[in-house]
């Protein structure tokens, strides 16, 4: 336990160090949020709620994406351009606990970016929430992203680092477009939205945007994500450790 919390630890810090990270993962949704909030009167019903929170929850399902994405894609690709896989496989840190790491991470810096754009959800589109359900929309929001995480590790090991910073923005702006973070689906055309509905984008914000409507939660949305998160990760897990394989050979 010790030599995983010690793997956390020093990922966090470089993590948290990259300026050009934090602005683009961080800032930027909030940015966004601002700017296409406001092409609609923010009070405006919308889906059972108002139209700020409603994109609120959009943007915010949005920046967690691109945190996790990443974080655990375009870091990992790096890692393994400087051989540090290969390194770790003479420590006793395993494929399993170098996976939990990378994906605790990104999970605690996405949680940030969900923080944040609900702040300015607050004080610039005054989005009136009851406090109780606060804590239940960024739950839902922050564990629905999960299996980003998992799926930025699994492009990290099917790319090389010349290829993932562009597989890592296609899937990020590309998924959240089709999963209605954008654009809401009632606005595609119809074979879009049924496509859209499948993809973990949509699946992870439904959840909050359920609640925001005080609609029955519906569990098709975290045991669709769980299947998500079990599957991105044991490929991740598997490209990691055939790589060290390789390696080793």
């Amino acid at each position: 336990m010790k030599k995983l919390w010690a793997a956390v630890s020093l990922d966090l810090h470089r993590t948290l160090r990259n300026r050009q990270f934090v602005f683009f993962t961080l800032i930027m949704p909030v940015g966004f949020y601002i700017l296409y909030s406001r092409m609609y009167s923010s009070s405006a019903q919308f889906e059972g709620t108002s139209w700020g929170a409603y994109y609120m929850v959009s943007m915010a399902s949005f920046g967690a994406i691109g945190v996790l994405l990443n974080t655990t894609g375009t870091r990992v690709a790096r890692e393994r351009m400087i051989g540090w896989p290969l390194y770790l496989a003479t420590t006793p840190l395993t494929a399993t606990r170098y996976v939990i790491a990378k994906i605790f991470v990104a999970q605690v810096t996405a949680l940030g970016s969900i923080v944040i754009v609900f702040v300015t959800g607050i004080l610039f589109n005054h989005v009136q929430v009851a406090w109780g359900n606060w804590g239940v929309l960024v739950a839902e929001v922050w564990l629905g992203s999960i299996p980003f995480a998992s799926l930025g590790l699994m492009l990290a090991y099917l790319m090389g680092q010349s290829a993932i910073n562009y597989g890592v923005t296609i899937v990020y702006l590309a998924g959240s477009f089709l999963g209605g973070l954008w654009t809401p689906l009632k606005f595609l055309p119809p074979s879009l939205q049924h496509f859209g509905k499948l993809l973990p984008a949509y699946q992870e914000a439904a959840m909050a945007w359920g609640s925001l409507a005080h609609v029955s939660f519906d569990w098709a949305h975290p045991l669709t994500l769980l299947g998500y998160a079990i599957v991105f990760g044991g490929i991740a897990r598997w490209l990691f450790v055939h790589q060290q394989r390789i390696g080793n050979d």
